[in-house]
């Protein structure tokens, strides 16, 4: 019964769409499937939104006049000298940036058209193909570093000292931060190189490799707390009461928010570092530790609850 009342639906939608001369065949498919999906009331709805004021093939029309057209815009004309070296045809050669503004070889390497580019390299041995693309690819990564180049500002010069302090050149050394404004190495544990740093390593013994490797960590870590502190507001000074009351040191015992522009405590409940607050719980046995516990839950919902209060604009 429901196959029959959706054949029904489908036949008078069809037939209300040859009255009004719809006759696109893909209109009708989707008013098939949409019958199937909603029934004959949600088809005609669809077919209206689809169709509209346009016919689906004006639509079409309307899309390949804009992509031939180069989004929109008028496109300049294309050089004259951009053909085929081969055939001298100007089709399949050559495509047109809008973004840059220039037109760019389809095969730049051999700057020939589709078909003769397929033929030329056709006709390789497989030894002169494997050599010709290793030639394409160096030849692509040349013109994305100048595309690249070209797109960004001018890079300042190096500094005359970052160069490989084993064989002195200045390639693979060092890298241009442009957010940063300056050049920074590569390698700055060992300031090499690619060749020589690989060397270096190479010439290490097992236990040697995992103590520099560890101590490459280490370093890193460093530069990058130092970065993020040179990027991030200068904190201001903690308050001088802010110590650990166990042993006196004021590592790991405060931490400053910026959000909220004061200093808290790390463990508020023993004002400790966390050194000390550990041989504390330590201390303590099992049952007290869980009574001690149990409270510091409870304080610091209740410090939560008071801190959001009182960052809240609207009280």
């Amino acid at each position: 019964m429901l196959a029959a009342r959706a054949a029904s639906a489908s036949v008078s939608v069809d037939a209300r769409l040859c009255a009004r001369g719809r006759r696109d065949g893909r209109t009708r498919v989707d008013a098939r499937r949409a019958v199937g999906r909603d029934g004959a009331r949600g088809a005609l709805e669809t077919i209206t939104r689809r169709l509209g004021e346009a016919c689906l093939s004006d639509a079409r029309c309307a899309v390949v006049l804009r992509a031939e057209s180069g989004g929109g815009g008028p496109t300049p004309p294309a050089p004259d000298d951009m053909t085929c070296r081969a055939c001298g045809t100007d089709r399949s050669v050559r495509f047109y940036d809008a973004n840059r503004g220039k037109y760019y070889w389809q095969h730049a390497h051999t700057r020939m058209c589709r078909k003769c580019h397929d033929a030329h390299v056709g006709a390789m041995t497989p030894e002169a193909r494997e050599e010709f693309d290793k030639q394409c690819a160096e030849e692509t990564g040349r013109r994305k570093s100048k595309a690249l180049m070209e797109r960004r500002g001018p890079t300042p010069p190096a500094p005359e000292g970052m160069t490989c302090r084993a064989c002195g050149t200045d390639r693979c050394v060092r890298r241009y931060r442009a957010d940063r404004g300056k050049y920074c190495w590569e390698r700055p544990h060992t300031r090499m190189c690619v060749k020589c740093h690989e060397v270096h390593l190479d010439a290490m013994t097992p236990e040697a490799r995992e103590e520099f490797d560890k101590q490459c960590a280490e370093a890193a870590g460093r530069r990058k707390s130092k970065a993020w502190m040179e990027r991030r507001e200068p904190t201001p000074p903690a308050p001088e009461g802010m110590t650990c009351r166990a042993c006196g040191t004021d590592r790991c015992v405060r931490r400053y928010r910026a959000n909220l522009g004061k200093y808290y405590w790390i463990h508020p409940h023993t004002r400790m570092c966390v050194k000390c607050h550990k041989a504390y719980l330590d201390a303590m046995t099992p049952r007290e530790r869980d009574e001690f516990l149990h409270e510091c839950a409870e304080k610091n919902r209740e410090t939560r609850t008071r801190i959001i209060r009182e960052s809240c604009p609207y009280g």
